[in-house]
């Protein structure tokens, strides 16, 4: 593990875990988080263009220089009641200038006031549009945690309405069961200094609220796998989600998916999208670039 990611996860753990704060807190909550994220770097030369979708939000990451029309859409994390698509725009745009592509995020609608199927029903409306808008171009589908979750959400219901699937997925500490409390998310407690397991608990439930924690638009664990694009399954062995990849690993592999995984160890969630900033983040942006461009053709 490098200097800084020492560094970073030493200053973590002594700092509050992420949990659902109080509903009279949840504005300030996110207010705080936005700002904080838009404090990371942005990539040089990349350009963000709003839009809409309906009534939902995106934004498109354009490089300064485009490698092709193929195009990534990137679904952000923040626990199913954080994250927008400006809240994205770090990791965004560090897609968009190492890929050369295009990078479209989506601002959902969030729990607790909107519970499942809000936020799947608002990222497939904006797949379907993408699909529309950029037809005859290839789509590299990428999430992280609760992204993470849409993303293989997304597969399912897409392979049910029987719509053109993108060519690859990475899901990163994607948080794929909601019935359940995996292994992980108890003996993983200490080792994981940003979330705890308590504290997907309130978030999930919060989420799915009294619906169906085993459908798989909410729990793509329970889903049919045959037929999934190929996958890509980043991870750290420490943090409480460890054993949803695992189980998201083992699950698409026995329906004959073609998968890739990295498994870190020492750091911490969603290490990736910290992009630059950590060594790590640099070499897991060159294997996500990697992966892409091996199923984009390139």
């Amino acid at each position: 593990m490098s200097m800084m990611s020492k560094i970073l996860v030493s200053t973590m753990k002594k700092q509050p875990k992420f949990a659902l704060p109080p509903a009279d807190k949840l504005e300030e909550f996110r207010k705080a988080s936005e700002q904080g994220t838009a404090a990371l770097p942005i990539e040089k030369g990349v350009t963000f263009t709003p839009g809409k979708v309906g009534d939902v939000d995106i934004e498109v990451a354009t490089p300064a220089t485009l490698k092709s029309d193929d195009y990534i859409y990137y679904i952000h994390g923040g626990g199913f009641i954080y994250g927008t698509c400006s809240s994205t725009r770090s990791y965004a745009s560090y897609l968009a200038a190492n890929t050369g592509l295009k990078v479209y995020t989506v601002t959902y609608r969030l729990a607790p006031e909107h519970k499942a199927p809000c936020a799947l029903d608002d990222c497939i409306a904006v797949y379907k549009y993408l699909l529309k808008e950029n037809a005859g171009h290839k789509m590299a589908l990428i999430g992280e945690s609760a992204g993470g979750n849409m993303v293989m959400s997304l597969i399912m219901r897409a392979k049910d309405e029987k719509l053109p699937l993108p060519v690859c997925v990475e899901a990163i500490a994607p948080c794929v069961n909601l019935a359940e409390q995996y292994p992980s998310r108890t003996t993983n407690d200490k080792t994981d200094p940003s979330v705890s397991g308590a504290g997907i608990a309130a978030l999930t439930d919060a989420y799915v609220g009294d619906g169906d924690p085993k459908d798989p638009y909410v729990s793509p664990i329970y889903g049919d796998f045959h037929g999934c694009p190929p996958l890509y399954v980043v991870a750290d062995e420490g943090e409480v989600l460890f054993d949803d990849s695992v189980a998201l690993v083992a699950a698409a592999e026995a329906a004959g998916v073609e998968v890739t995984h990295y498994y870190s160890k020492g750091l911490f969630h969603t290490f990736p999208v910290m992009g630059k900033m950590l060594p790590e983040g640099k070499e897991a942006m060159k294997n996500t670039v990697n992966f892409f461009y091996k199923h984009l053709g390139y």
